[in-house]
């Protein structure tokens, strides 16, 4: 099979059918023998939805327009082929180590996503009986990898708005980590009760490039009213699942 080089890049084949897609059909990724990722419809035995075919057309669409980066902010589905739920698994790994950076405001264009070769092992062990599944290797998923973290960079930086709307965008359901941090320390002076909690805030990097956390008092000091309200609204949000947050944050009298 040919293909055009407009067509490499978006994965798609020469003349490949894009027409109405029936209940018998699904969405698949295959890989290709030059590592190209092309989705491709797919007869399958199984009744699928309206719902997910629409679904999986709109993924279509999204990831022929922005890769792989795309399926990060996408949610797997058990009507999805098995192929589909494996990269958005992958994508979603990124976005959701990205998500956890506290100070990623700060970072933006700057945060490193690392994996871990214990990732790369299990994804290696889960892929799925898939068209091309002999091509993925840990050598190809590094430069997948390496290509969300590029993708976030360029779109990042094209954004004029925060993080916080940038994910709130692509996925309402993502939420950023918080900037709040409790930490437990010695409490010397009540040997009674020898340890206490202590609230920080992540108040952006130091000279060193490591970040810098401040009692959670200065905040007070430091921002308005909204602003301080944005940056509590994790704890907020943390508070009403986990019982000892809540006890943390506003104690029982």
């Amino acid at each position: 099979m040919q293909y055009s080089p407009e067509r490499k890049k978006a994965g798609l084949k020469i003349g490949e059918h894009r027409g109405k897609r029936t209940a018998s059909q699904q969405l698949t990724l295959s890989i290709m023998p030059d590592r190209t990722i092309l989705p491709e419809w797919e007869n399958t035995p199984k009744k699928i939805l309206q719902k997910s075919i629409d679904k999986q057309k709109d993924i279509e669409q999204g990831f022929l327009h922005g890769g792989l980066f795309y399926l990060g902010f996408c949610e797997p589905d058990k009507t999805f082929s098995a192929s589909l739920n494996y990269f958005i698994g992958f994508a979603r790994l990124f976005i959701e180590k990205l998500s956890r950076i506290s100070d990623l405001e700060t970072l933006r264009h700057e945060a490193v996503i690392n994996l871990s070769e214990n990732e790369l092992d299990r994804l290696i062990e889960s892929v799925p009986l898939i068209t091309g599944a002999e091509y993925i290797t840990i050598e190809m998923l590094e430069v997948l990898w390496a290509g969300l973290g590029i993708s976030f960079r360029e779109q990042i930086q094209a954004h004029d708005g925060t993080v916080a709307t940038f994910f709130h965008e692509r996925n309402p359901a993502i939420h950023l980590a918080g900037r709040v941090f409790f930490h437990l320390v010695e409490n010397k002076n009540n040997p009674a009760q020898p340890f206490a909690f202590m609230a920080t805030y992540s108040a952006g990097m130091g000279g060193d490039g490591t970040p810098r956390h401040l009692p959670l008092k200065h905040a007070i000091e430091a921002y308005d009213e909204d602003d301080l309200l944005k940056l509590l609204s994790t704890v907020y949000r943390a508070a009403k699942k986990s019982k000892l947050i809540d006890n943390l944050w506003r104690p029982k009298a």
